[in-house]
This record gives C-alpha cells, sequence and structure tokens, in this order.
C-alpha cells in the first residue's frame, strides 16, 4: 500500500498526473515521510528507507515550490529544508535520484528572498555542479542544468561580475547547443528566454549589440506563439522587452519610451482574468518608468498616471524590494508633479494636493535606503542613492538654503550630497552601466561647482551669483579653487563614461559644463577647446522634424551658454578669428535647431537625402499620431531605424569645417562694398566689440573695450532692458498712469547712456574705417543690440543720432544668408507684387491697432500689384492665408508678434482672433518665401527673454532663416499713427530706391521733422496720388495726437515715435 502512495506521490510531483494539484502530492508526501518514521524496522525490500524518504522530500520540495508560485504560499524555507534532507538521504541511493535532489536543491536557490544573498548563490551553484558531475551528459536535463548554471553566474557577486556573465552566457548557449531535435517547447522556450535575458544584463563595449539581441530573441519568443499558451511566460516577455526598450541606448529616447509602452499595455491586458499579482506590479512600475521619461503627450498628464502606476505597483508587489523601489519612484514623480505645477505659477507653488515637504522626503528616502539589502539587491540600492543625492540636491538649491546667510552651512550639507552619488558608482563601473555612471559624475561636478559659488559669493560678500564672472569679481580663493577643480576632474570622468553610451545630448551637456567650469577658474583655452567640442556633437540632433519640446529647450540652453561663453573664451585664448568662428558655429546651430537647419551649408544632394529622412519621419509621425492606427509598433520600429539613418549622416558631417571656410569669404563679401560689422564679444566678464572693416590685407579687425568705460554689470542688468521693462513703461504711459513726459524721459536716459557705454568707445575708429558717402554699420545682435536704442543714441556735441551719421543694419549672424539663394537683381518695388495682411480693431482686442486698416490698404497700393488680406473674421486657416501671401515678393503684417521662449516654433504672427505660427509658416510645403518681410508691429524684433538664446528666435531671424533677404522690426512698442505715417513714407522712398536702409532712414528723419503743416500737405498728396483714401486721410488728421496742434509743431519728433524701426539682414 505504502509503495503504491510513494510511486502515486513522485509520479503527481514531477508529472502531475491525473491533473492532482501540488497540495495534494504536498499530502500524500507528508503520510508517506510520517510512515516512514514510523517503521522500526524497515519493511520493504524496495526501496531502502533512505530512498523512499529521499524520495518523499523531493517530492514535498517540488510541491512546496508549485504552491509558493501558483498560490504564493510563504514557504521557501519549508520548500529549502525538505529538498536539503533528500540530499541527505539519496547521497548513497541511484545517481538518477541524487541528481534529481541537487536539481531540486538548485532550483529552490533561483530567487530565494530568505538568507543571505550571496550565499545562496554559491549554493545553488554548488547543487548544479554536483549534478552534472553525477554523469548528466545530454538531453533536456543537461540543458535544464546548465540553464541553471547560467542563471546563477548572472546574479553572482563573488569574483569578476564581467567574468561571471560571460560564463553565464557560455552555459546558456552550450545549454542550446545540447537540446535534441525533438526537445520539449516549453524547455526551447525556457533555454532561449535566459539567452536573451543574459544578453540584456551584459554591459560591456558591446551593450548595444547585446540588448539588440536580447530584444530580438524575447520578440521572436512572443510572437512564436508558444509563449502564449503560458500567460506568465508571455506577461514577462512583454515586461523583459519594455524593459529594454527603456534601458535602450540607440535610437532616439522617445521612440524607444513609445515602444515600451506598447508592449507594457499589451502585457497589463494579460494580467486583467488572473492573479500575477508581482507579474502586474512588474508591468505597472516599467509603466510608471515609461509615463516619467514620455515625450509625448502633456507632461503633467503623464507624471499624473506615472504616480498612479507606481502606487499600485507598490501595493501589488509582494516583494519588499519591488515595493520599496516603487514607492522609491513614486516619491520622486511626486517632486517632479510639484515642480511643474509651481513653474506654472507665480509665485512658483504647486498644488497642496502635490506638495512636498523636502526634509519629510529626504528622511523618507534614507529610510528606504537602509531599507535596501546592497549585497542582495545592488542594482535597486544603487539607483536609490542616486535618487537621493538628487532629492538632496534639489533641496539644496532652495531658496531659502542659498540666502547668504546660509551659504557656509551648506558646504558640509552638499559634500553630503557628493557622497550619496559617489556611492553607487562602484556598482555603476562594475556593471558597465556607463549612462549612470556618466549622469552621477555630472552631478558630482554640478555639486562642486555649487560648493564653489556657495563660498566664492560668501567671501566676495556679494549676493548674486552672476556677479562671480564679472571683470571685477577678485580671483578665486585656494578653497573655492579647488572646488572649481573637483568640478572640472568629475566633468571629465563624466565625459569618458558619456563616450561609451550614444547620447549625445548627455555628451553635449558635459562638454558645455566643463567649458563652463573653465570659465570660473579662467582658464580661457580650455574653455574655447571644450565649447568647440560640444559643436560637432550638437549637429547630430539638428534634422529633427518633429522635436520634443522639452528636448529642444534643453538644447537651446546648452547652445545658448556655448553662443554666450564661446566667443569670449576663443577671443581671449586664439584671438578674434577663433572668437568669431565659435560664436558664429554656435548661433548657426541654435538657429538650425530652434528654427530651421536649411540654412547650414549641405551640398544639393546631403540636402536631399536628408529632407527625405525628415520626410519619412514626419510621415511616420502622423501614422502615430492617427486615432485609427492601432498597430504602432510597427511604424514605431520604422521611424527608430530612420532617425538612425539620419543621425549616422549628420554625425559625419564636416559642418564646423564648411562653417569656418565660408567665414573669411562672408566676412570679405560683406565688407567689400564698404560696410562695417560690429560684432560683440560681451559677457559680464569683459566687453569686447570687434569692429571688421575692409583693409590693407582684405581684412582690418580692431578690438575696442568696453569694459574698462563701463559698469558691465549695469550694462547687462537683463531685468532692466528685457522686454518685461519696456512694456512696464510704455504701458504705464498708454494707460495714463505717467505721462507721455515720463516716456520719452526713460527712451532719452536710456539712449544717452547707450551713448556713452557702447558709442563713445567706438565713434572715433568708426569716422576712421568708413567712407565718406558709404557709411554702413552692420550689428551682429547680442543681448545689447537688440535691447537698446542704438540709432538713436546721441553723438558728438550737438547729440545727432547715431543713425544720422550712418546706415545701420542689424543680423543675428553672420553667416544666415551665406548658404540661401537669393536674387541677385536688386528689387524694383514699382515692378513687385506685394500683400498686406491685417485686423479691423474692435473693443474685445487685447491691444487694438485702429490704424491697421488703413496702413494695410495704403502698402497694398505700392507694388505694381497688391493683395489687402483682412483676416478680422478669423476664417482663414494658417495655410490659406500663406497661399494668399505666397507667390508675392514683399509680406507687410500690420499686427502683434507672440514669443513662445518654450518652443520657440510656435511663435506667431498674431491677428486677434487669428493667428500666424513659424511652426506653419515653416512646415507650408513647398512655400516660396518673399524677398522682404515687413513687421510694422510692436516690438516685433525682440523676444520675451534676456538670454542670448532667445534673442536669437525672434521674429527677423525666422524670416531670414526661412530665406528672406531683409526684414524691417521694430526694437521697443511703437506708436500706431506714427508707424501708419513712417511705413507710407518709407514705401514711396523704397520706390525711389533699391537700398531698403537707405528708404527706412529717410522716412525716419522725414517722419521727425514732419511738421502738422507739412502732415496735411503729403497727406493731401497721398490722396490725390490714390495712395490714401480720403476717409482715411481724415481720420489721421482728427486724431487726438494731430489735432489742435499748431502747423509749425513737429509731433513725431521725439526718437520714440522715428527710431524703433530697423533692417535686419541685407
Amino acid at each position: 500500500m505504502f509503495g503504491f502512495n510513494t510511486w502515486k506521490a513522485r509520479k503527481l510531483y514531477s508529472r502531475a498526473l491525473n491533473g492532482e494539484s501540488p497540495s495534494a502530492v504536498l499530502q500524500v508526501a507528508e503520510q508517506a515521510i510520517a510512515w516512514a518514521y514510523e517503521q522500526k524496522e524497515w519493511p520493504l525490500t524496495s526501496p531502502s528507507r533512505d530512498e523512499f524518504l529521499g524520495r518523499m522530500y523531493g517530492c514535498l520540495g517540488i510541491a512546496y515550490r508549485e504552491l509558493r508560485h501558483t498560490e504564493q504560499w510563504d514557504c521557501i524555507a519549508l520548500e529549502l529544508e525538505a529538498n536539503k534532507q533528500a540530499v541527505e538521504f539519496l547521497q548513497n541511493g541511484s545517481a538518477e535520484d541524487l541528481v534529481i535532489a541537487h536539481a531540486n536543491s538548485a532550483a529552490s536557490y533561483l530567487g530565494c528572498e530568505i538568507g543571505d544573498y550571496a550565499q545562496n548563490i554559491e549554493l545553488g551553484l554548488y547543487h548544479v555542479d554536483q549534478a552534472i558531475s553525477l554523469g548528466v551528459s545530454e538531453g533536456e536535463a543537461l540543458a535544464q542544468l546548465l540553464i541553471d548554471r547560467a542563471r546563477f553566474y548572472m546574479g553572482r557577486q563573488k569574483g569578476n561580475v564581467a567574468e561571471n556573465k560571460k560564463t553565464a552566457l557560455e552555459n546558456c548557449k552550450l545549454a542550446l547547443s545540447k537540446l535534441p531535435k525533438n526537445c520539449s517547447k516549453g524547455m526551447a522556450i525556457l533555454v532561449n528566454y535566459t539567452l536573451a535575458d543574459i544578453y540584456s544584463v551584459i554591459h560591456d563595449e558591446y551593450q548595444s549589440e547585446h540588448v539588440e539581441k536580447s530584444i530580438s530573441i524575447w520578440k521572436e519568443l512572443l510572437e512564436s506563439g508558444g509563449a502564449h499558451d503560458q500567460d506568465k511566460l508571455a506577461i514577462s516577455l512583454y515586461a523583459r522587452i519594455a524593459g529594454s526598450y527603456l534601458g535602450k541606448i540607440k535610437g532616439k529616447r522617445g521612440d524607444n519610451i513609445e515602444l515600451a509602452l506598447t508592449y507594457i499595455e499589451e502585457g497589463l491586458t494579460k494580467t486583467v482574468f488572473n492573479h500575477f499579482a508581482n507579474e502586474r506590479a512588474e508591468l505597472l512600475e516599467l509603466l510608471g518608468d515609461a509615463l516619467r521619461q514620455r515625450t509625448r503627450g502633456q507632461r503633467e498628464s503623464n507624471l499624473d498616471r506615472a504616480q498612479g502606476a507606481y502606487a499600485q505597483a507598490m501595493h501589488l508587489s509582494s516583494s519588499h524590494v519591488g515595493s520599496v523601489r516603487a514607492n522609491l519612484n513614486r516619491h520622486e514623480v511626486l517632486w517632479e508633479i510639484a515642480d511643474a505645477e509651481a513653474a506654472d505659477t507665480v509665485p512658483k507653488t504647486p498644488s497642496e494636493k502635490h506638495k512636498v515637504d523636502p526634509q519629510k522626503y529626504i528622511q523618507e528616502l534614507k529610510e528606504m535606503v537602509d531599507s535596501i539589502s546592497m549585497e542582495d539587491e545592488p542594482g535597486t540600492w544603487a539607483g536609490a542613492c542616486t535618487t537621493l543625492a538628487d532629492a538632496m540636491l534639489k533641496f539644496g538649491l532652495s531658496a531659502e538654503n542659498v540666502g547668504f546667510q546660509n551659504r557656509r552651512k551648506l558646504v558640509p550639507y552638499l559634500e553630503d550630497v557628493v557622497q550619496a552619488y559617489l556611492m553607487p558608482v562602484p556598482y555603476y563601473e562594475k556593471n558597465f552601466l556607463y549612462h549612470a555612471l556618466a549622469n552621477n559624475f555630472l552631478n558630482v561636478a554640478n555639486s562642486y561647482a555649487l560648493l564653489a559659488n556657495l563660498l566664492d559669493a560668501a567671501d566676495i560678500d556679494w549676493d548674486d551669483f552672476s556677479q562671480l564672472h564679472e571683470l571685477r569679481a577678485p580671483d578665486r580663493s585656494n578653497q573655492t579653487r579647488y572646488f572649481y577643480e573637483k568640478a572640472i576632474e568629475f566633468c571629465h570622468q563624466a565625459a569618458k563614461a558619456a563616450e561609451k553610451t550614444d547620447d549625445d545630448i548627455l555628451k553635449l551637456k558635459i562638454e558645455a559644463k566643463l567649458g563652463d567650469s573653465y570659465v570660473s577658474i579662467r582658464d580661457w583655452k580650455s574653455a574655447a577647446i571644450h565649447f568647440e567640442k560640444s559643436l560637432p556633437i550638437a549637429q547630430v540632433t539638428l534634422a529633427d522634424p518633429n522635436p520634443n519640446i522639452q528636448e529642444v529647450k534643453h538644447i537651446l540652453s546648452l547652445l545658448g551658454t556655448v553662443a554666450h561663453w564661446g566667443p569670449l573664451a576663443g577671443f581671449l585664448s586664439d584671438g578674434w578669428k577663433k572668437a568669431v568662428e565659435i560664436g558664429e558655429s554656435s548661433r548657426a546651430q541654435f538657429l538650425a535647431k530652434a528654427l530651421s537647419f536649411n540654412s547650414l551649408p549641405f551640398t544639393e544632394n546631403e540636402r536631399r537625402d536628408i529632407n527625405g529622412h525628415r520626410s519619412k519621419i514626419l510621415e511616420l509621425e502622423q501614422v502615430l499620431d492617427s486615432p485609427m492606427t492601432f498597430d504602432k509598433r510597427t511604424p514605431l520600429e520604422q521611424l527608430i531605424e530612420v532617425r538612425q539613418k539620419l543621425h549616422e549622416e549628420l554625425r559625419g558631417f564636416p559642418l564646423q569645417r564648411r562653417l569656418e571656410t565660408g567665414l573669411m569669404a562672408t566676412l570679405e563679401s560683406i565688407v567689400g562694398d564698404g560696410t562695417v560689422i560690429i560684432y560683440p564679444v560681451i559677457t559680464t566678464y569683459s566687453g569686447t566689440l570687434l569692429v571688421i572693416s575692409n583693409g590693407p590685407n582684405r581684412l582690418r579687425v580692431d578690438a575696442v573695450s568696453i569694459g574698462d568705460e563701463i559698469d558691465l554689470a549695469q550694462l547687462l542688468d537683463y531685468e532692466r532692458f528685457q522686454e518685461k521693462r519696456w512694456r512696464e513703461e510704455y504701458e504705464t504711459y498708454r494707460t495714463g498712469v505717467a505721462t507721455e513726459t515720463d516716456w520719452h524721459s526713460f527712451v532719452e536716459d536710456l539712449s544717452t547712456e547707450v551713448s556713452n557705454s557702447i558709442i563713445s568707445p567706438l565713434i572715433d575708429l568708426l569716422e576712421e574705417v568708413t567712407q565718406e558717402g558709404n557709411r554702413k554699420l552692420h550689428f551682429i545682435s547680442n543681448y545689447l543690440f537688440d535691447r537698446l536704442p542704438l540709432s538713436v543714441a546721441p553723438v558728438g556735441p550737438l547729440g545727432a543720432p547715431l543713425l544720422e551719421h550712418f546706415e545701420i543694419s542689424f543680423a543675428p549672424s553672420i553667416m544666415i544668408s551665406q548658404f540661401r539663394k537669393h536674387d541677385k537683381m536688386p528689387l524694383d518695388l514699382k515692378k513687385s507684387s506685394v500683400a498686406a495682411i491685417f485686423t479691423e480693431p474692435n473693443p474685445k482686442q487685447e491691444q487694438p491697432l485702429p490704424y491697421a486698416p488703413v496702413e494695410a490698404r495704403m502698402i497694398a497700393k505700392s507694388g505694381s500689384s497688391g493683395v489687402l488680406v483682412d483676416v478680422s473674421s478669423g476664417d482663414l486657416s494658417e495655410d490659406q492665408i500663406l497661399s494668399v501671401l505666397e507667390g508675392n515678393e514683399v509680406w507687410h503684417f500690420c499686427s502683434h508678434y507672440r514669443v513662445d521662449t518654450d518652443e520657440p516654433m510656435s511663435s506667431s504672427i498674431f491677428f486677434d482672433p487669428t493667428a500666424l505660427s513659424l511652426k506653419t509658416i515653416f512646415n507650408h510645403k513647398g512655400l516660396k518665401a518673399p524677398r522682404f518681410v515687413v513687421l510694422s508691429a510692436c516690438n516685433s524684433s525682440r523676444s520675451e527673454s534676456g538670454s542670448i538664446a532667445q534673442e536669437l528666435v525672434g521674429l527677423p531671424s525666422a524670416f531670414l532663416q526661412l530665406g528672406v533677404e531683409a526684414v524691417v522690426a521694430a526694437q521697443w512698442p511703437v506708436d500706431d499713427i506714427a508707424t501708419t505715417l513712417l511705413m507710407g513714407k518709407f514705401y514711396m522712398n523704397w520706390s525711389e530706391h533699391t537700398d531698403i536702409r537707405v528708404a527706412l532712414r529717410q522716412a525716419q528723419f522725414w517722419l521727425r521733422d514732419l511738421t502738422v503743416g507739412e502732415l496735411h500737405e503729403e497727406l493731401d498728396f497721398w490722396t490725390q496720388g490714390q495712395r490714401m483714401d480720403w476717409k482715411d486721410r481724415d481720420s489721421i488728421l482728427q486724431s487726438d495726437e494731430i489735432q489742435g496742434m499748431e502747423q509749425n509743431t513737429t509731433p513725431f519728433a521725439h526718437p520714440v515715435y522715428w527710431g524703433a524701426f530697423c533692417v535686419y539682414g541685407s
């Protein structure tokens, strides 16, 4: 009877015959073991007592394992003990039984969560090796043992980790070779699954290839159909593939994340109707990771979904480590949500729902880190340390902590931050996790730089970090210099690690940080080297036709740093040529990323290939965005392939060399007609203007210092000169709070300061290098030149405006028009078509332009043919507006301009209620750009920000990048009637002169000197010549600005009326 029960239990255990459950096997085995111990004399001939007990303990161990996996029993200790007893009792039994006992023991140690992790690995390996040594030499049994051996080596911490993983790979490949042709489908899946697992964790110089192999194997298993017969296996495959895409370093990050999401969502549908809690928790944690990093959709929505996914994962996971990890991630997301909410409010305050107490948050993180075993879960522990360091650094940067009184107190705190970042470094190095390693080194560098800044500011007794780079700032103390040098040291380590990745944005970030760090210690040569190194890296990101907003903003910020400090570093280390080369290359790349890459020096074949890739990317993006696309995986995979080809082409493109080659020829071409270029190399450290003119040896370059004559900190007070101040002053005047005299005085005072600080150091040289009768100045934009009234700055003892001495034009860079084809023949306005676009004013508009219709009607009559576009109804779409404008050689906009500093291509020409965005203009298929654009609008040349980065993406820059020859735009808020009159005279002059600068300059002086009596005569002349309607004439003469004035009064004599407009390009 008992023999029958014994073999029945053994069969139930190994084969689950007759549909019996593991609990039934457990019951029979326990009865059999109890019976065996009761027997004083062993009654059976065969098997022996030890064989009987060994087999029953083996059945008991397997039953426990099945119950642990299927019913989530907490019985691992009982399982280990049963298998241990089985091995002991079967030592003198058959080799076959002992092999099974050792194999069962090894299987129990796989993933064992009790006891010492490292010791469990070694015990598991011992049992596998014992089983193999007992003579298992072929078939599925050997394959299973080799796979177990491979999995133990995957997790082994003893010895060299990299070598252990290679050993795991060798064992897995051997297992694959030992599989018989008629092996079971389950065994084939297990071997291939493990092989993919191993490839996914081998982090060496071939890491990218290994990840590709693992994804390929998992996909093959998933698509073969075998996995779908086992829901648990299928769910695991979805999780593995998604996790690999999230960690993948090849291809565009956003595309990889979208692919990961498709697998996660499919996997989650598999867990709805079953009880796979741990598997669902893993997928939910991956979902949170993907949504946190996602660049598509609304960031706030993605973050909110992420924290919900982490919360569910935390409650579902039966693993302590899994629960802690999900909780860690949820904490991070809540902080990110709070940051995102705060960014949209003034003052910056998150909602109560998501508000995070920094001290409580950091304390909770510390407790979580302490609860994770560094030996058992080194990856989770390393990630938790980095999370803690991130939080500590964020808290250390809060306003209350960097206040003057707390700066020295923060030094030990930030040293703790550094140590927190360095703690997981050995793990990252040991496992070749280069991306994490580079980020941690970079954060260490940032922490050291902050330490140096805090001590610097405290030593100097200054309250503003921006003052630390000023010319008048004293030399660094030994301690602060030490911290700056530590920042540089870790930046170099970050760069070395980043070289092993495909993350170009990370590399760009590190090189820009290195350049900035060398600026801090005034090592200009090294700074210039690293600013230059950043430029070829940046070019890889230029041609993406549908970039993500956060990515664009980040890249533009980095290129802005290079454009700001790079020219100064180049000038102080290698002279004017290096300054201009770095400045022009960084500006060109900035404009290409913000607006359009078309102005870069590509050949026709290169441009055709790149445009082909871009068109394919846009086509695939549209497919992905369509609600009718249900299979997103296929187009996403195609998108990754196309992007990779595009990036490979750009990585090898000699942009820097071509820009440098073309630069000298462009300079010679511009100055050859007598124009003088004024190129600013200005920061708070040093103010230098490069005056480039025609000289005996082709080019003459004079460097004029303005640092000795003025206080650069005052001149570069961004708050003072940025849009906000101009608008406040102007609105104060317009709303009647201040008088017209106050507004005029503000502009006069600013003009005088500009004259003293910028023009006075230059004027003698300008008189020397310009030719009588051909005095042309071409200013390259920076913080100052687009924000200050240079044209009206008083010069000389009589105080005549600079514009009276010289013809003046502006441009965002020297090279902006170099690689665009323009008509060589000057524009003859009389033979050209002009399109004027406007909207009728109404009381609901925020800033109505009452005389915009008058101006537009007049301008539309200026050329040989004209188009008058009224968008008041709002019925015309953006593309319809462009279709009406297209084909005309001059586009004239009577409108306002709105800048989007976060997404430059969303900036728009605004006609309440209609708007025409830069994105629509640049993406309009086959658009033929006009030759000239006139922006007759308030403040149309300037952006909202005071940074060089945003200065470059103003509306004039956009149209020049589009291929327009020249743009007329205003530098400050302008008066509606004065602008209408100025534009009317400008077009009349333009029809007589082919030089747009001359035409505008003459119109400005005409308006300045115009008396009321002359105005009546001029308007009569315009109406009689049918350039203006009588009704429009009367509306101007009867306006509050004109009516009742004496005939000899000059109502527009002040520069605020006539001095704002200038020419860009040309």
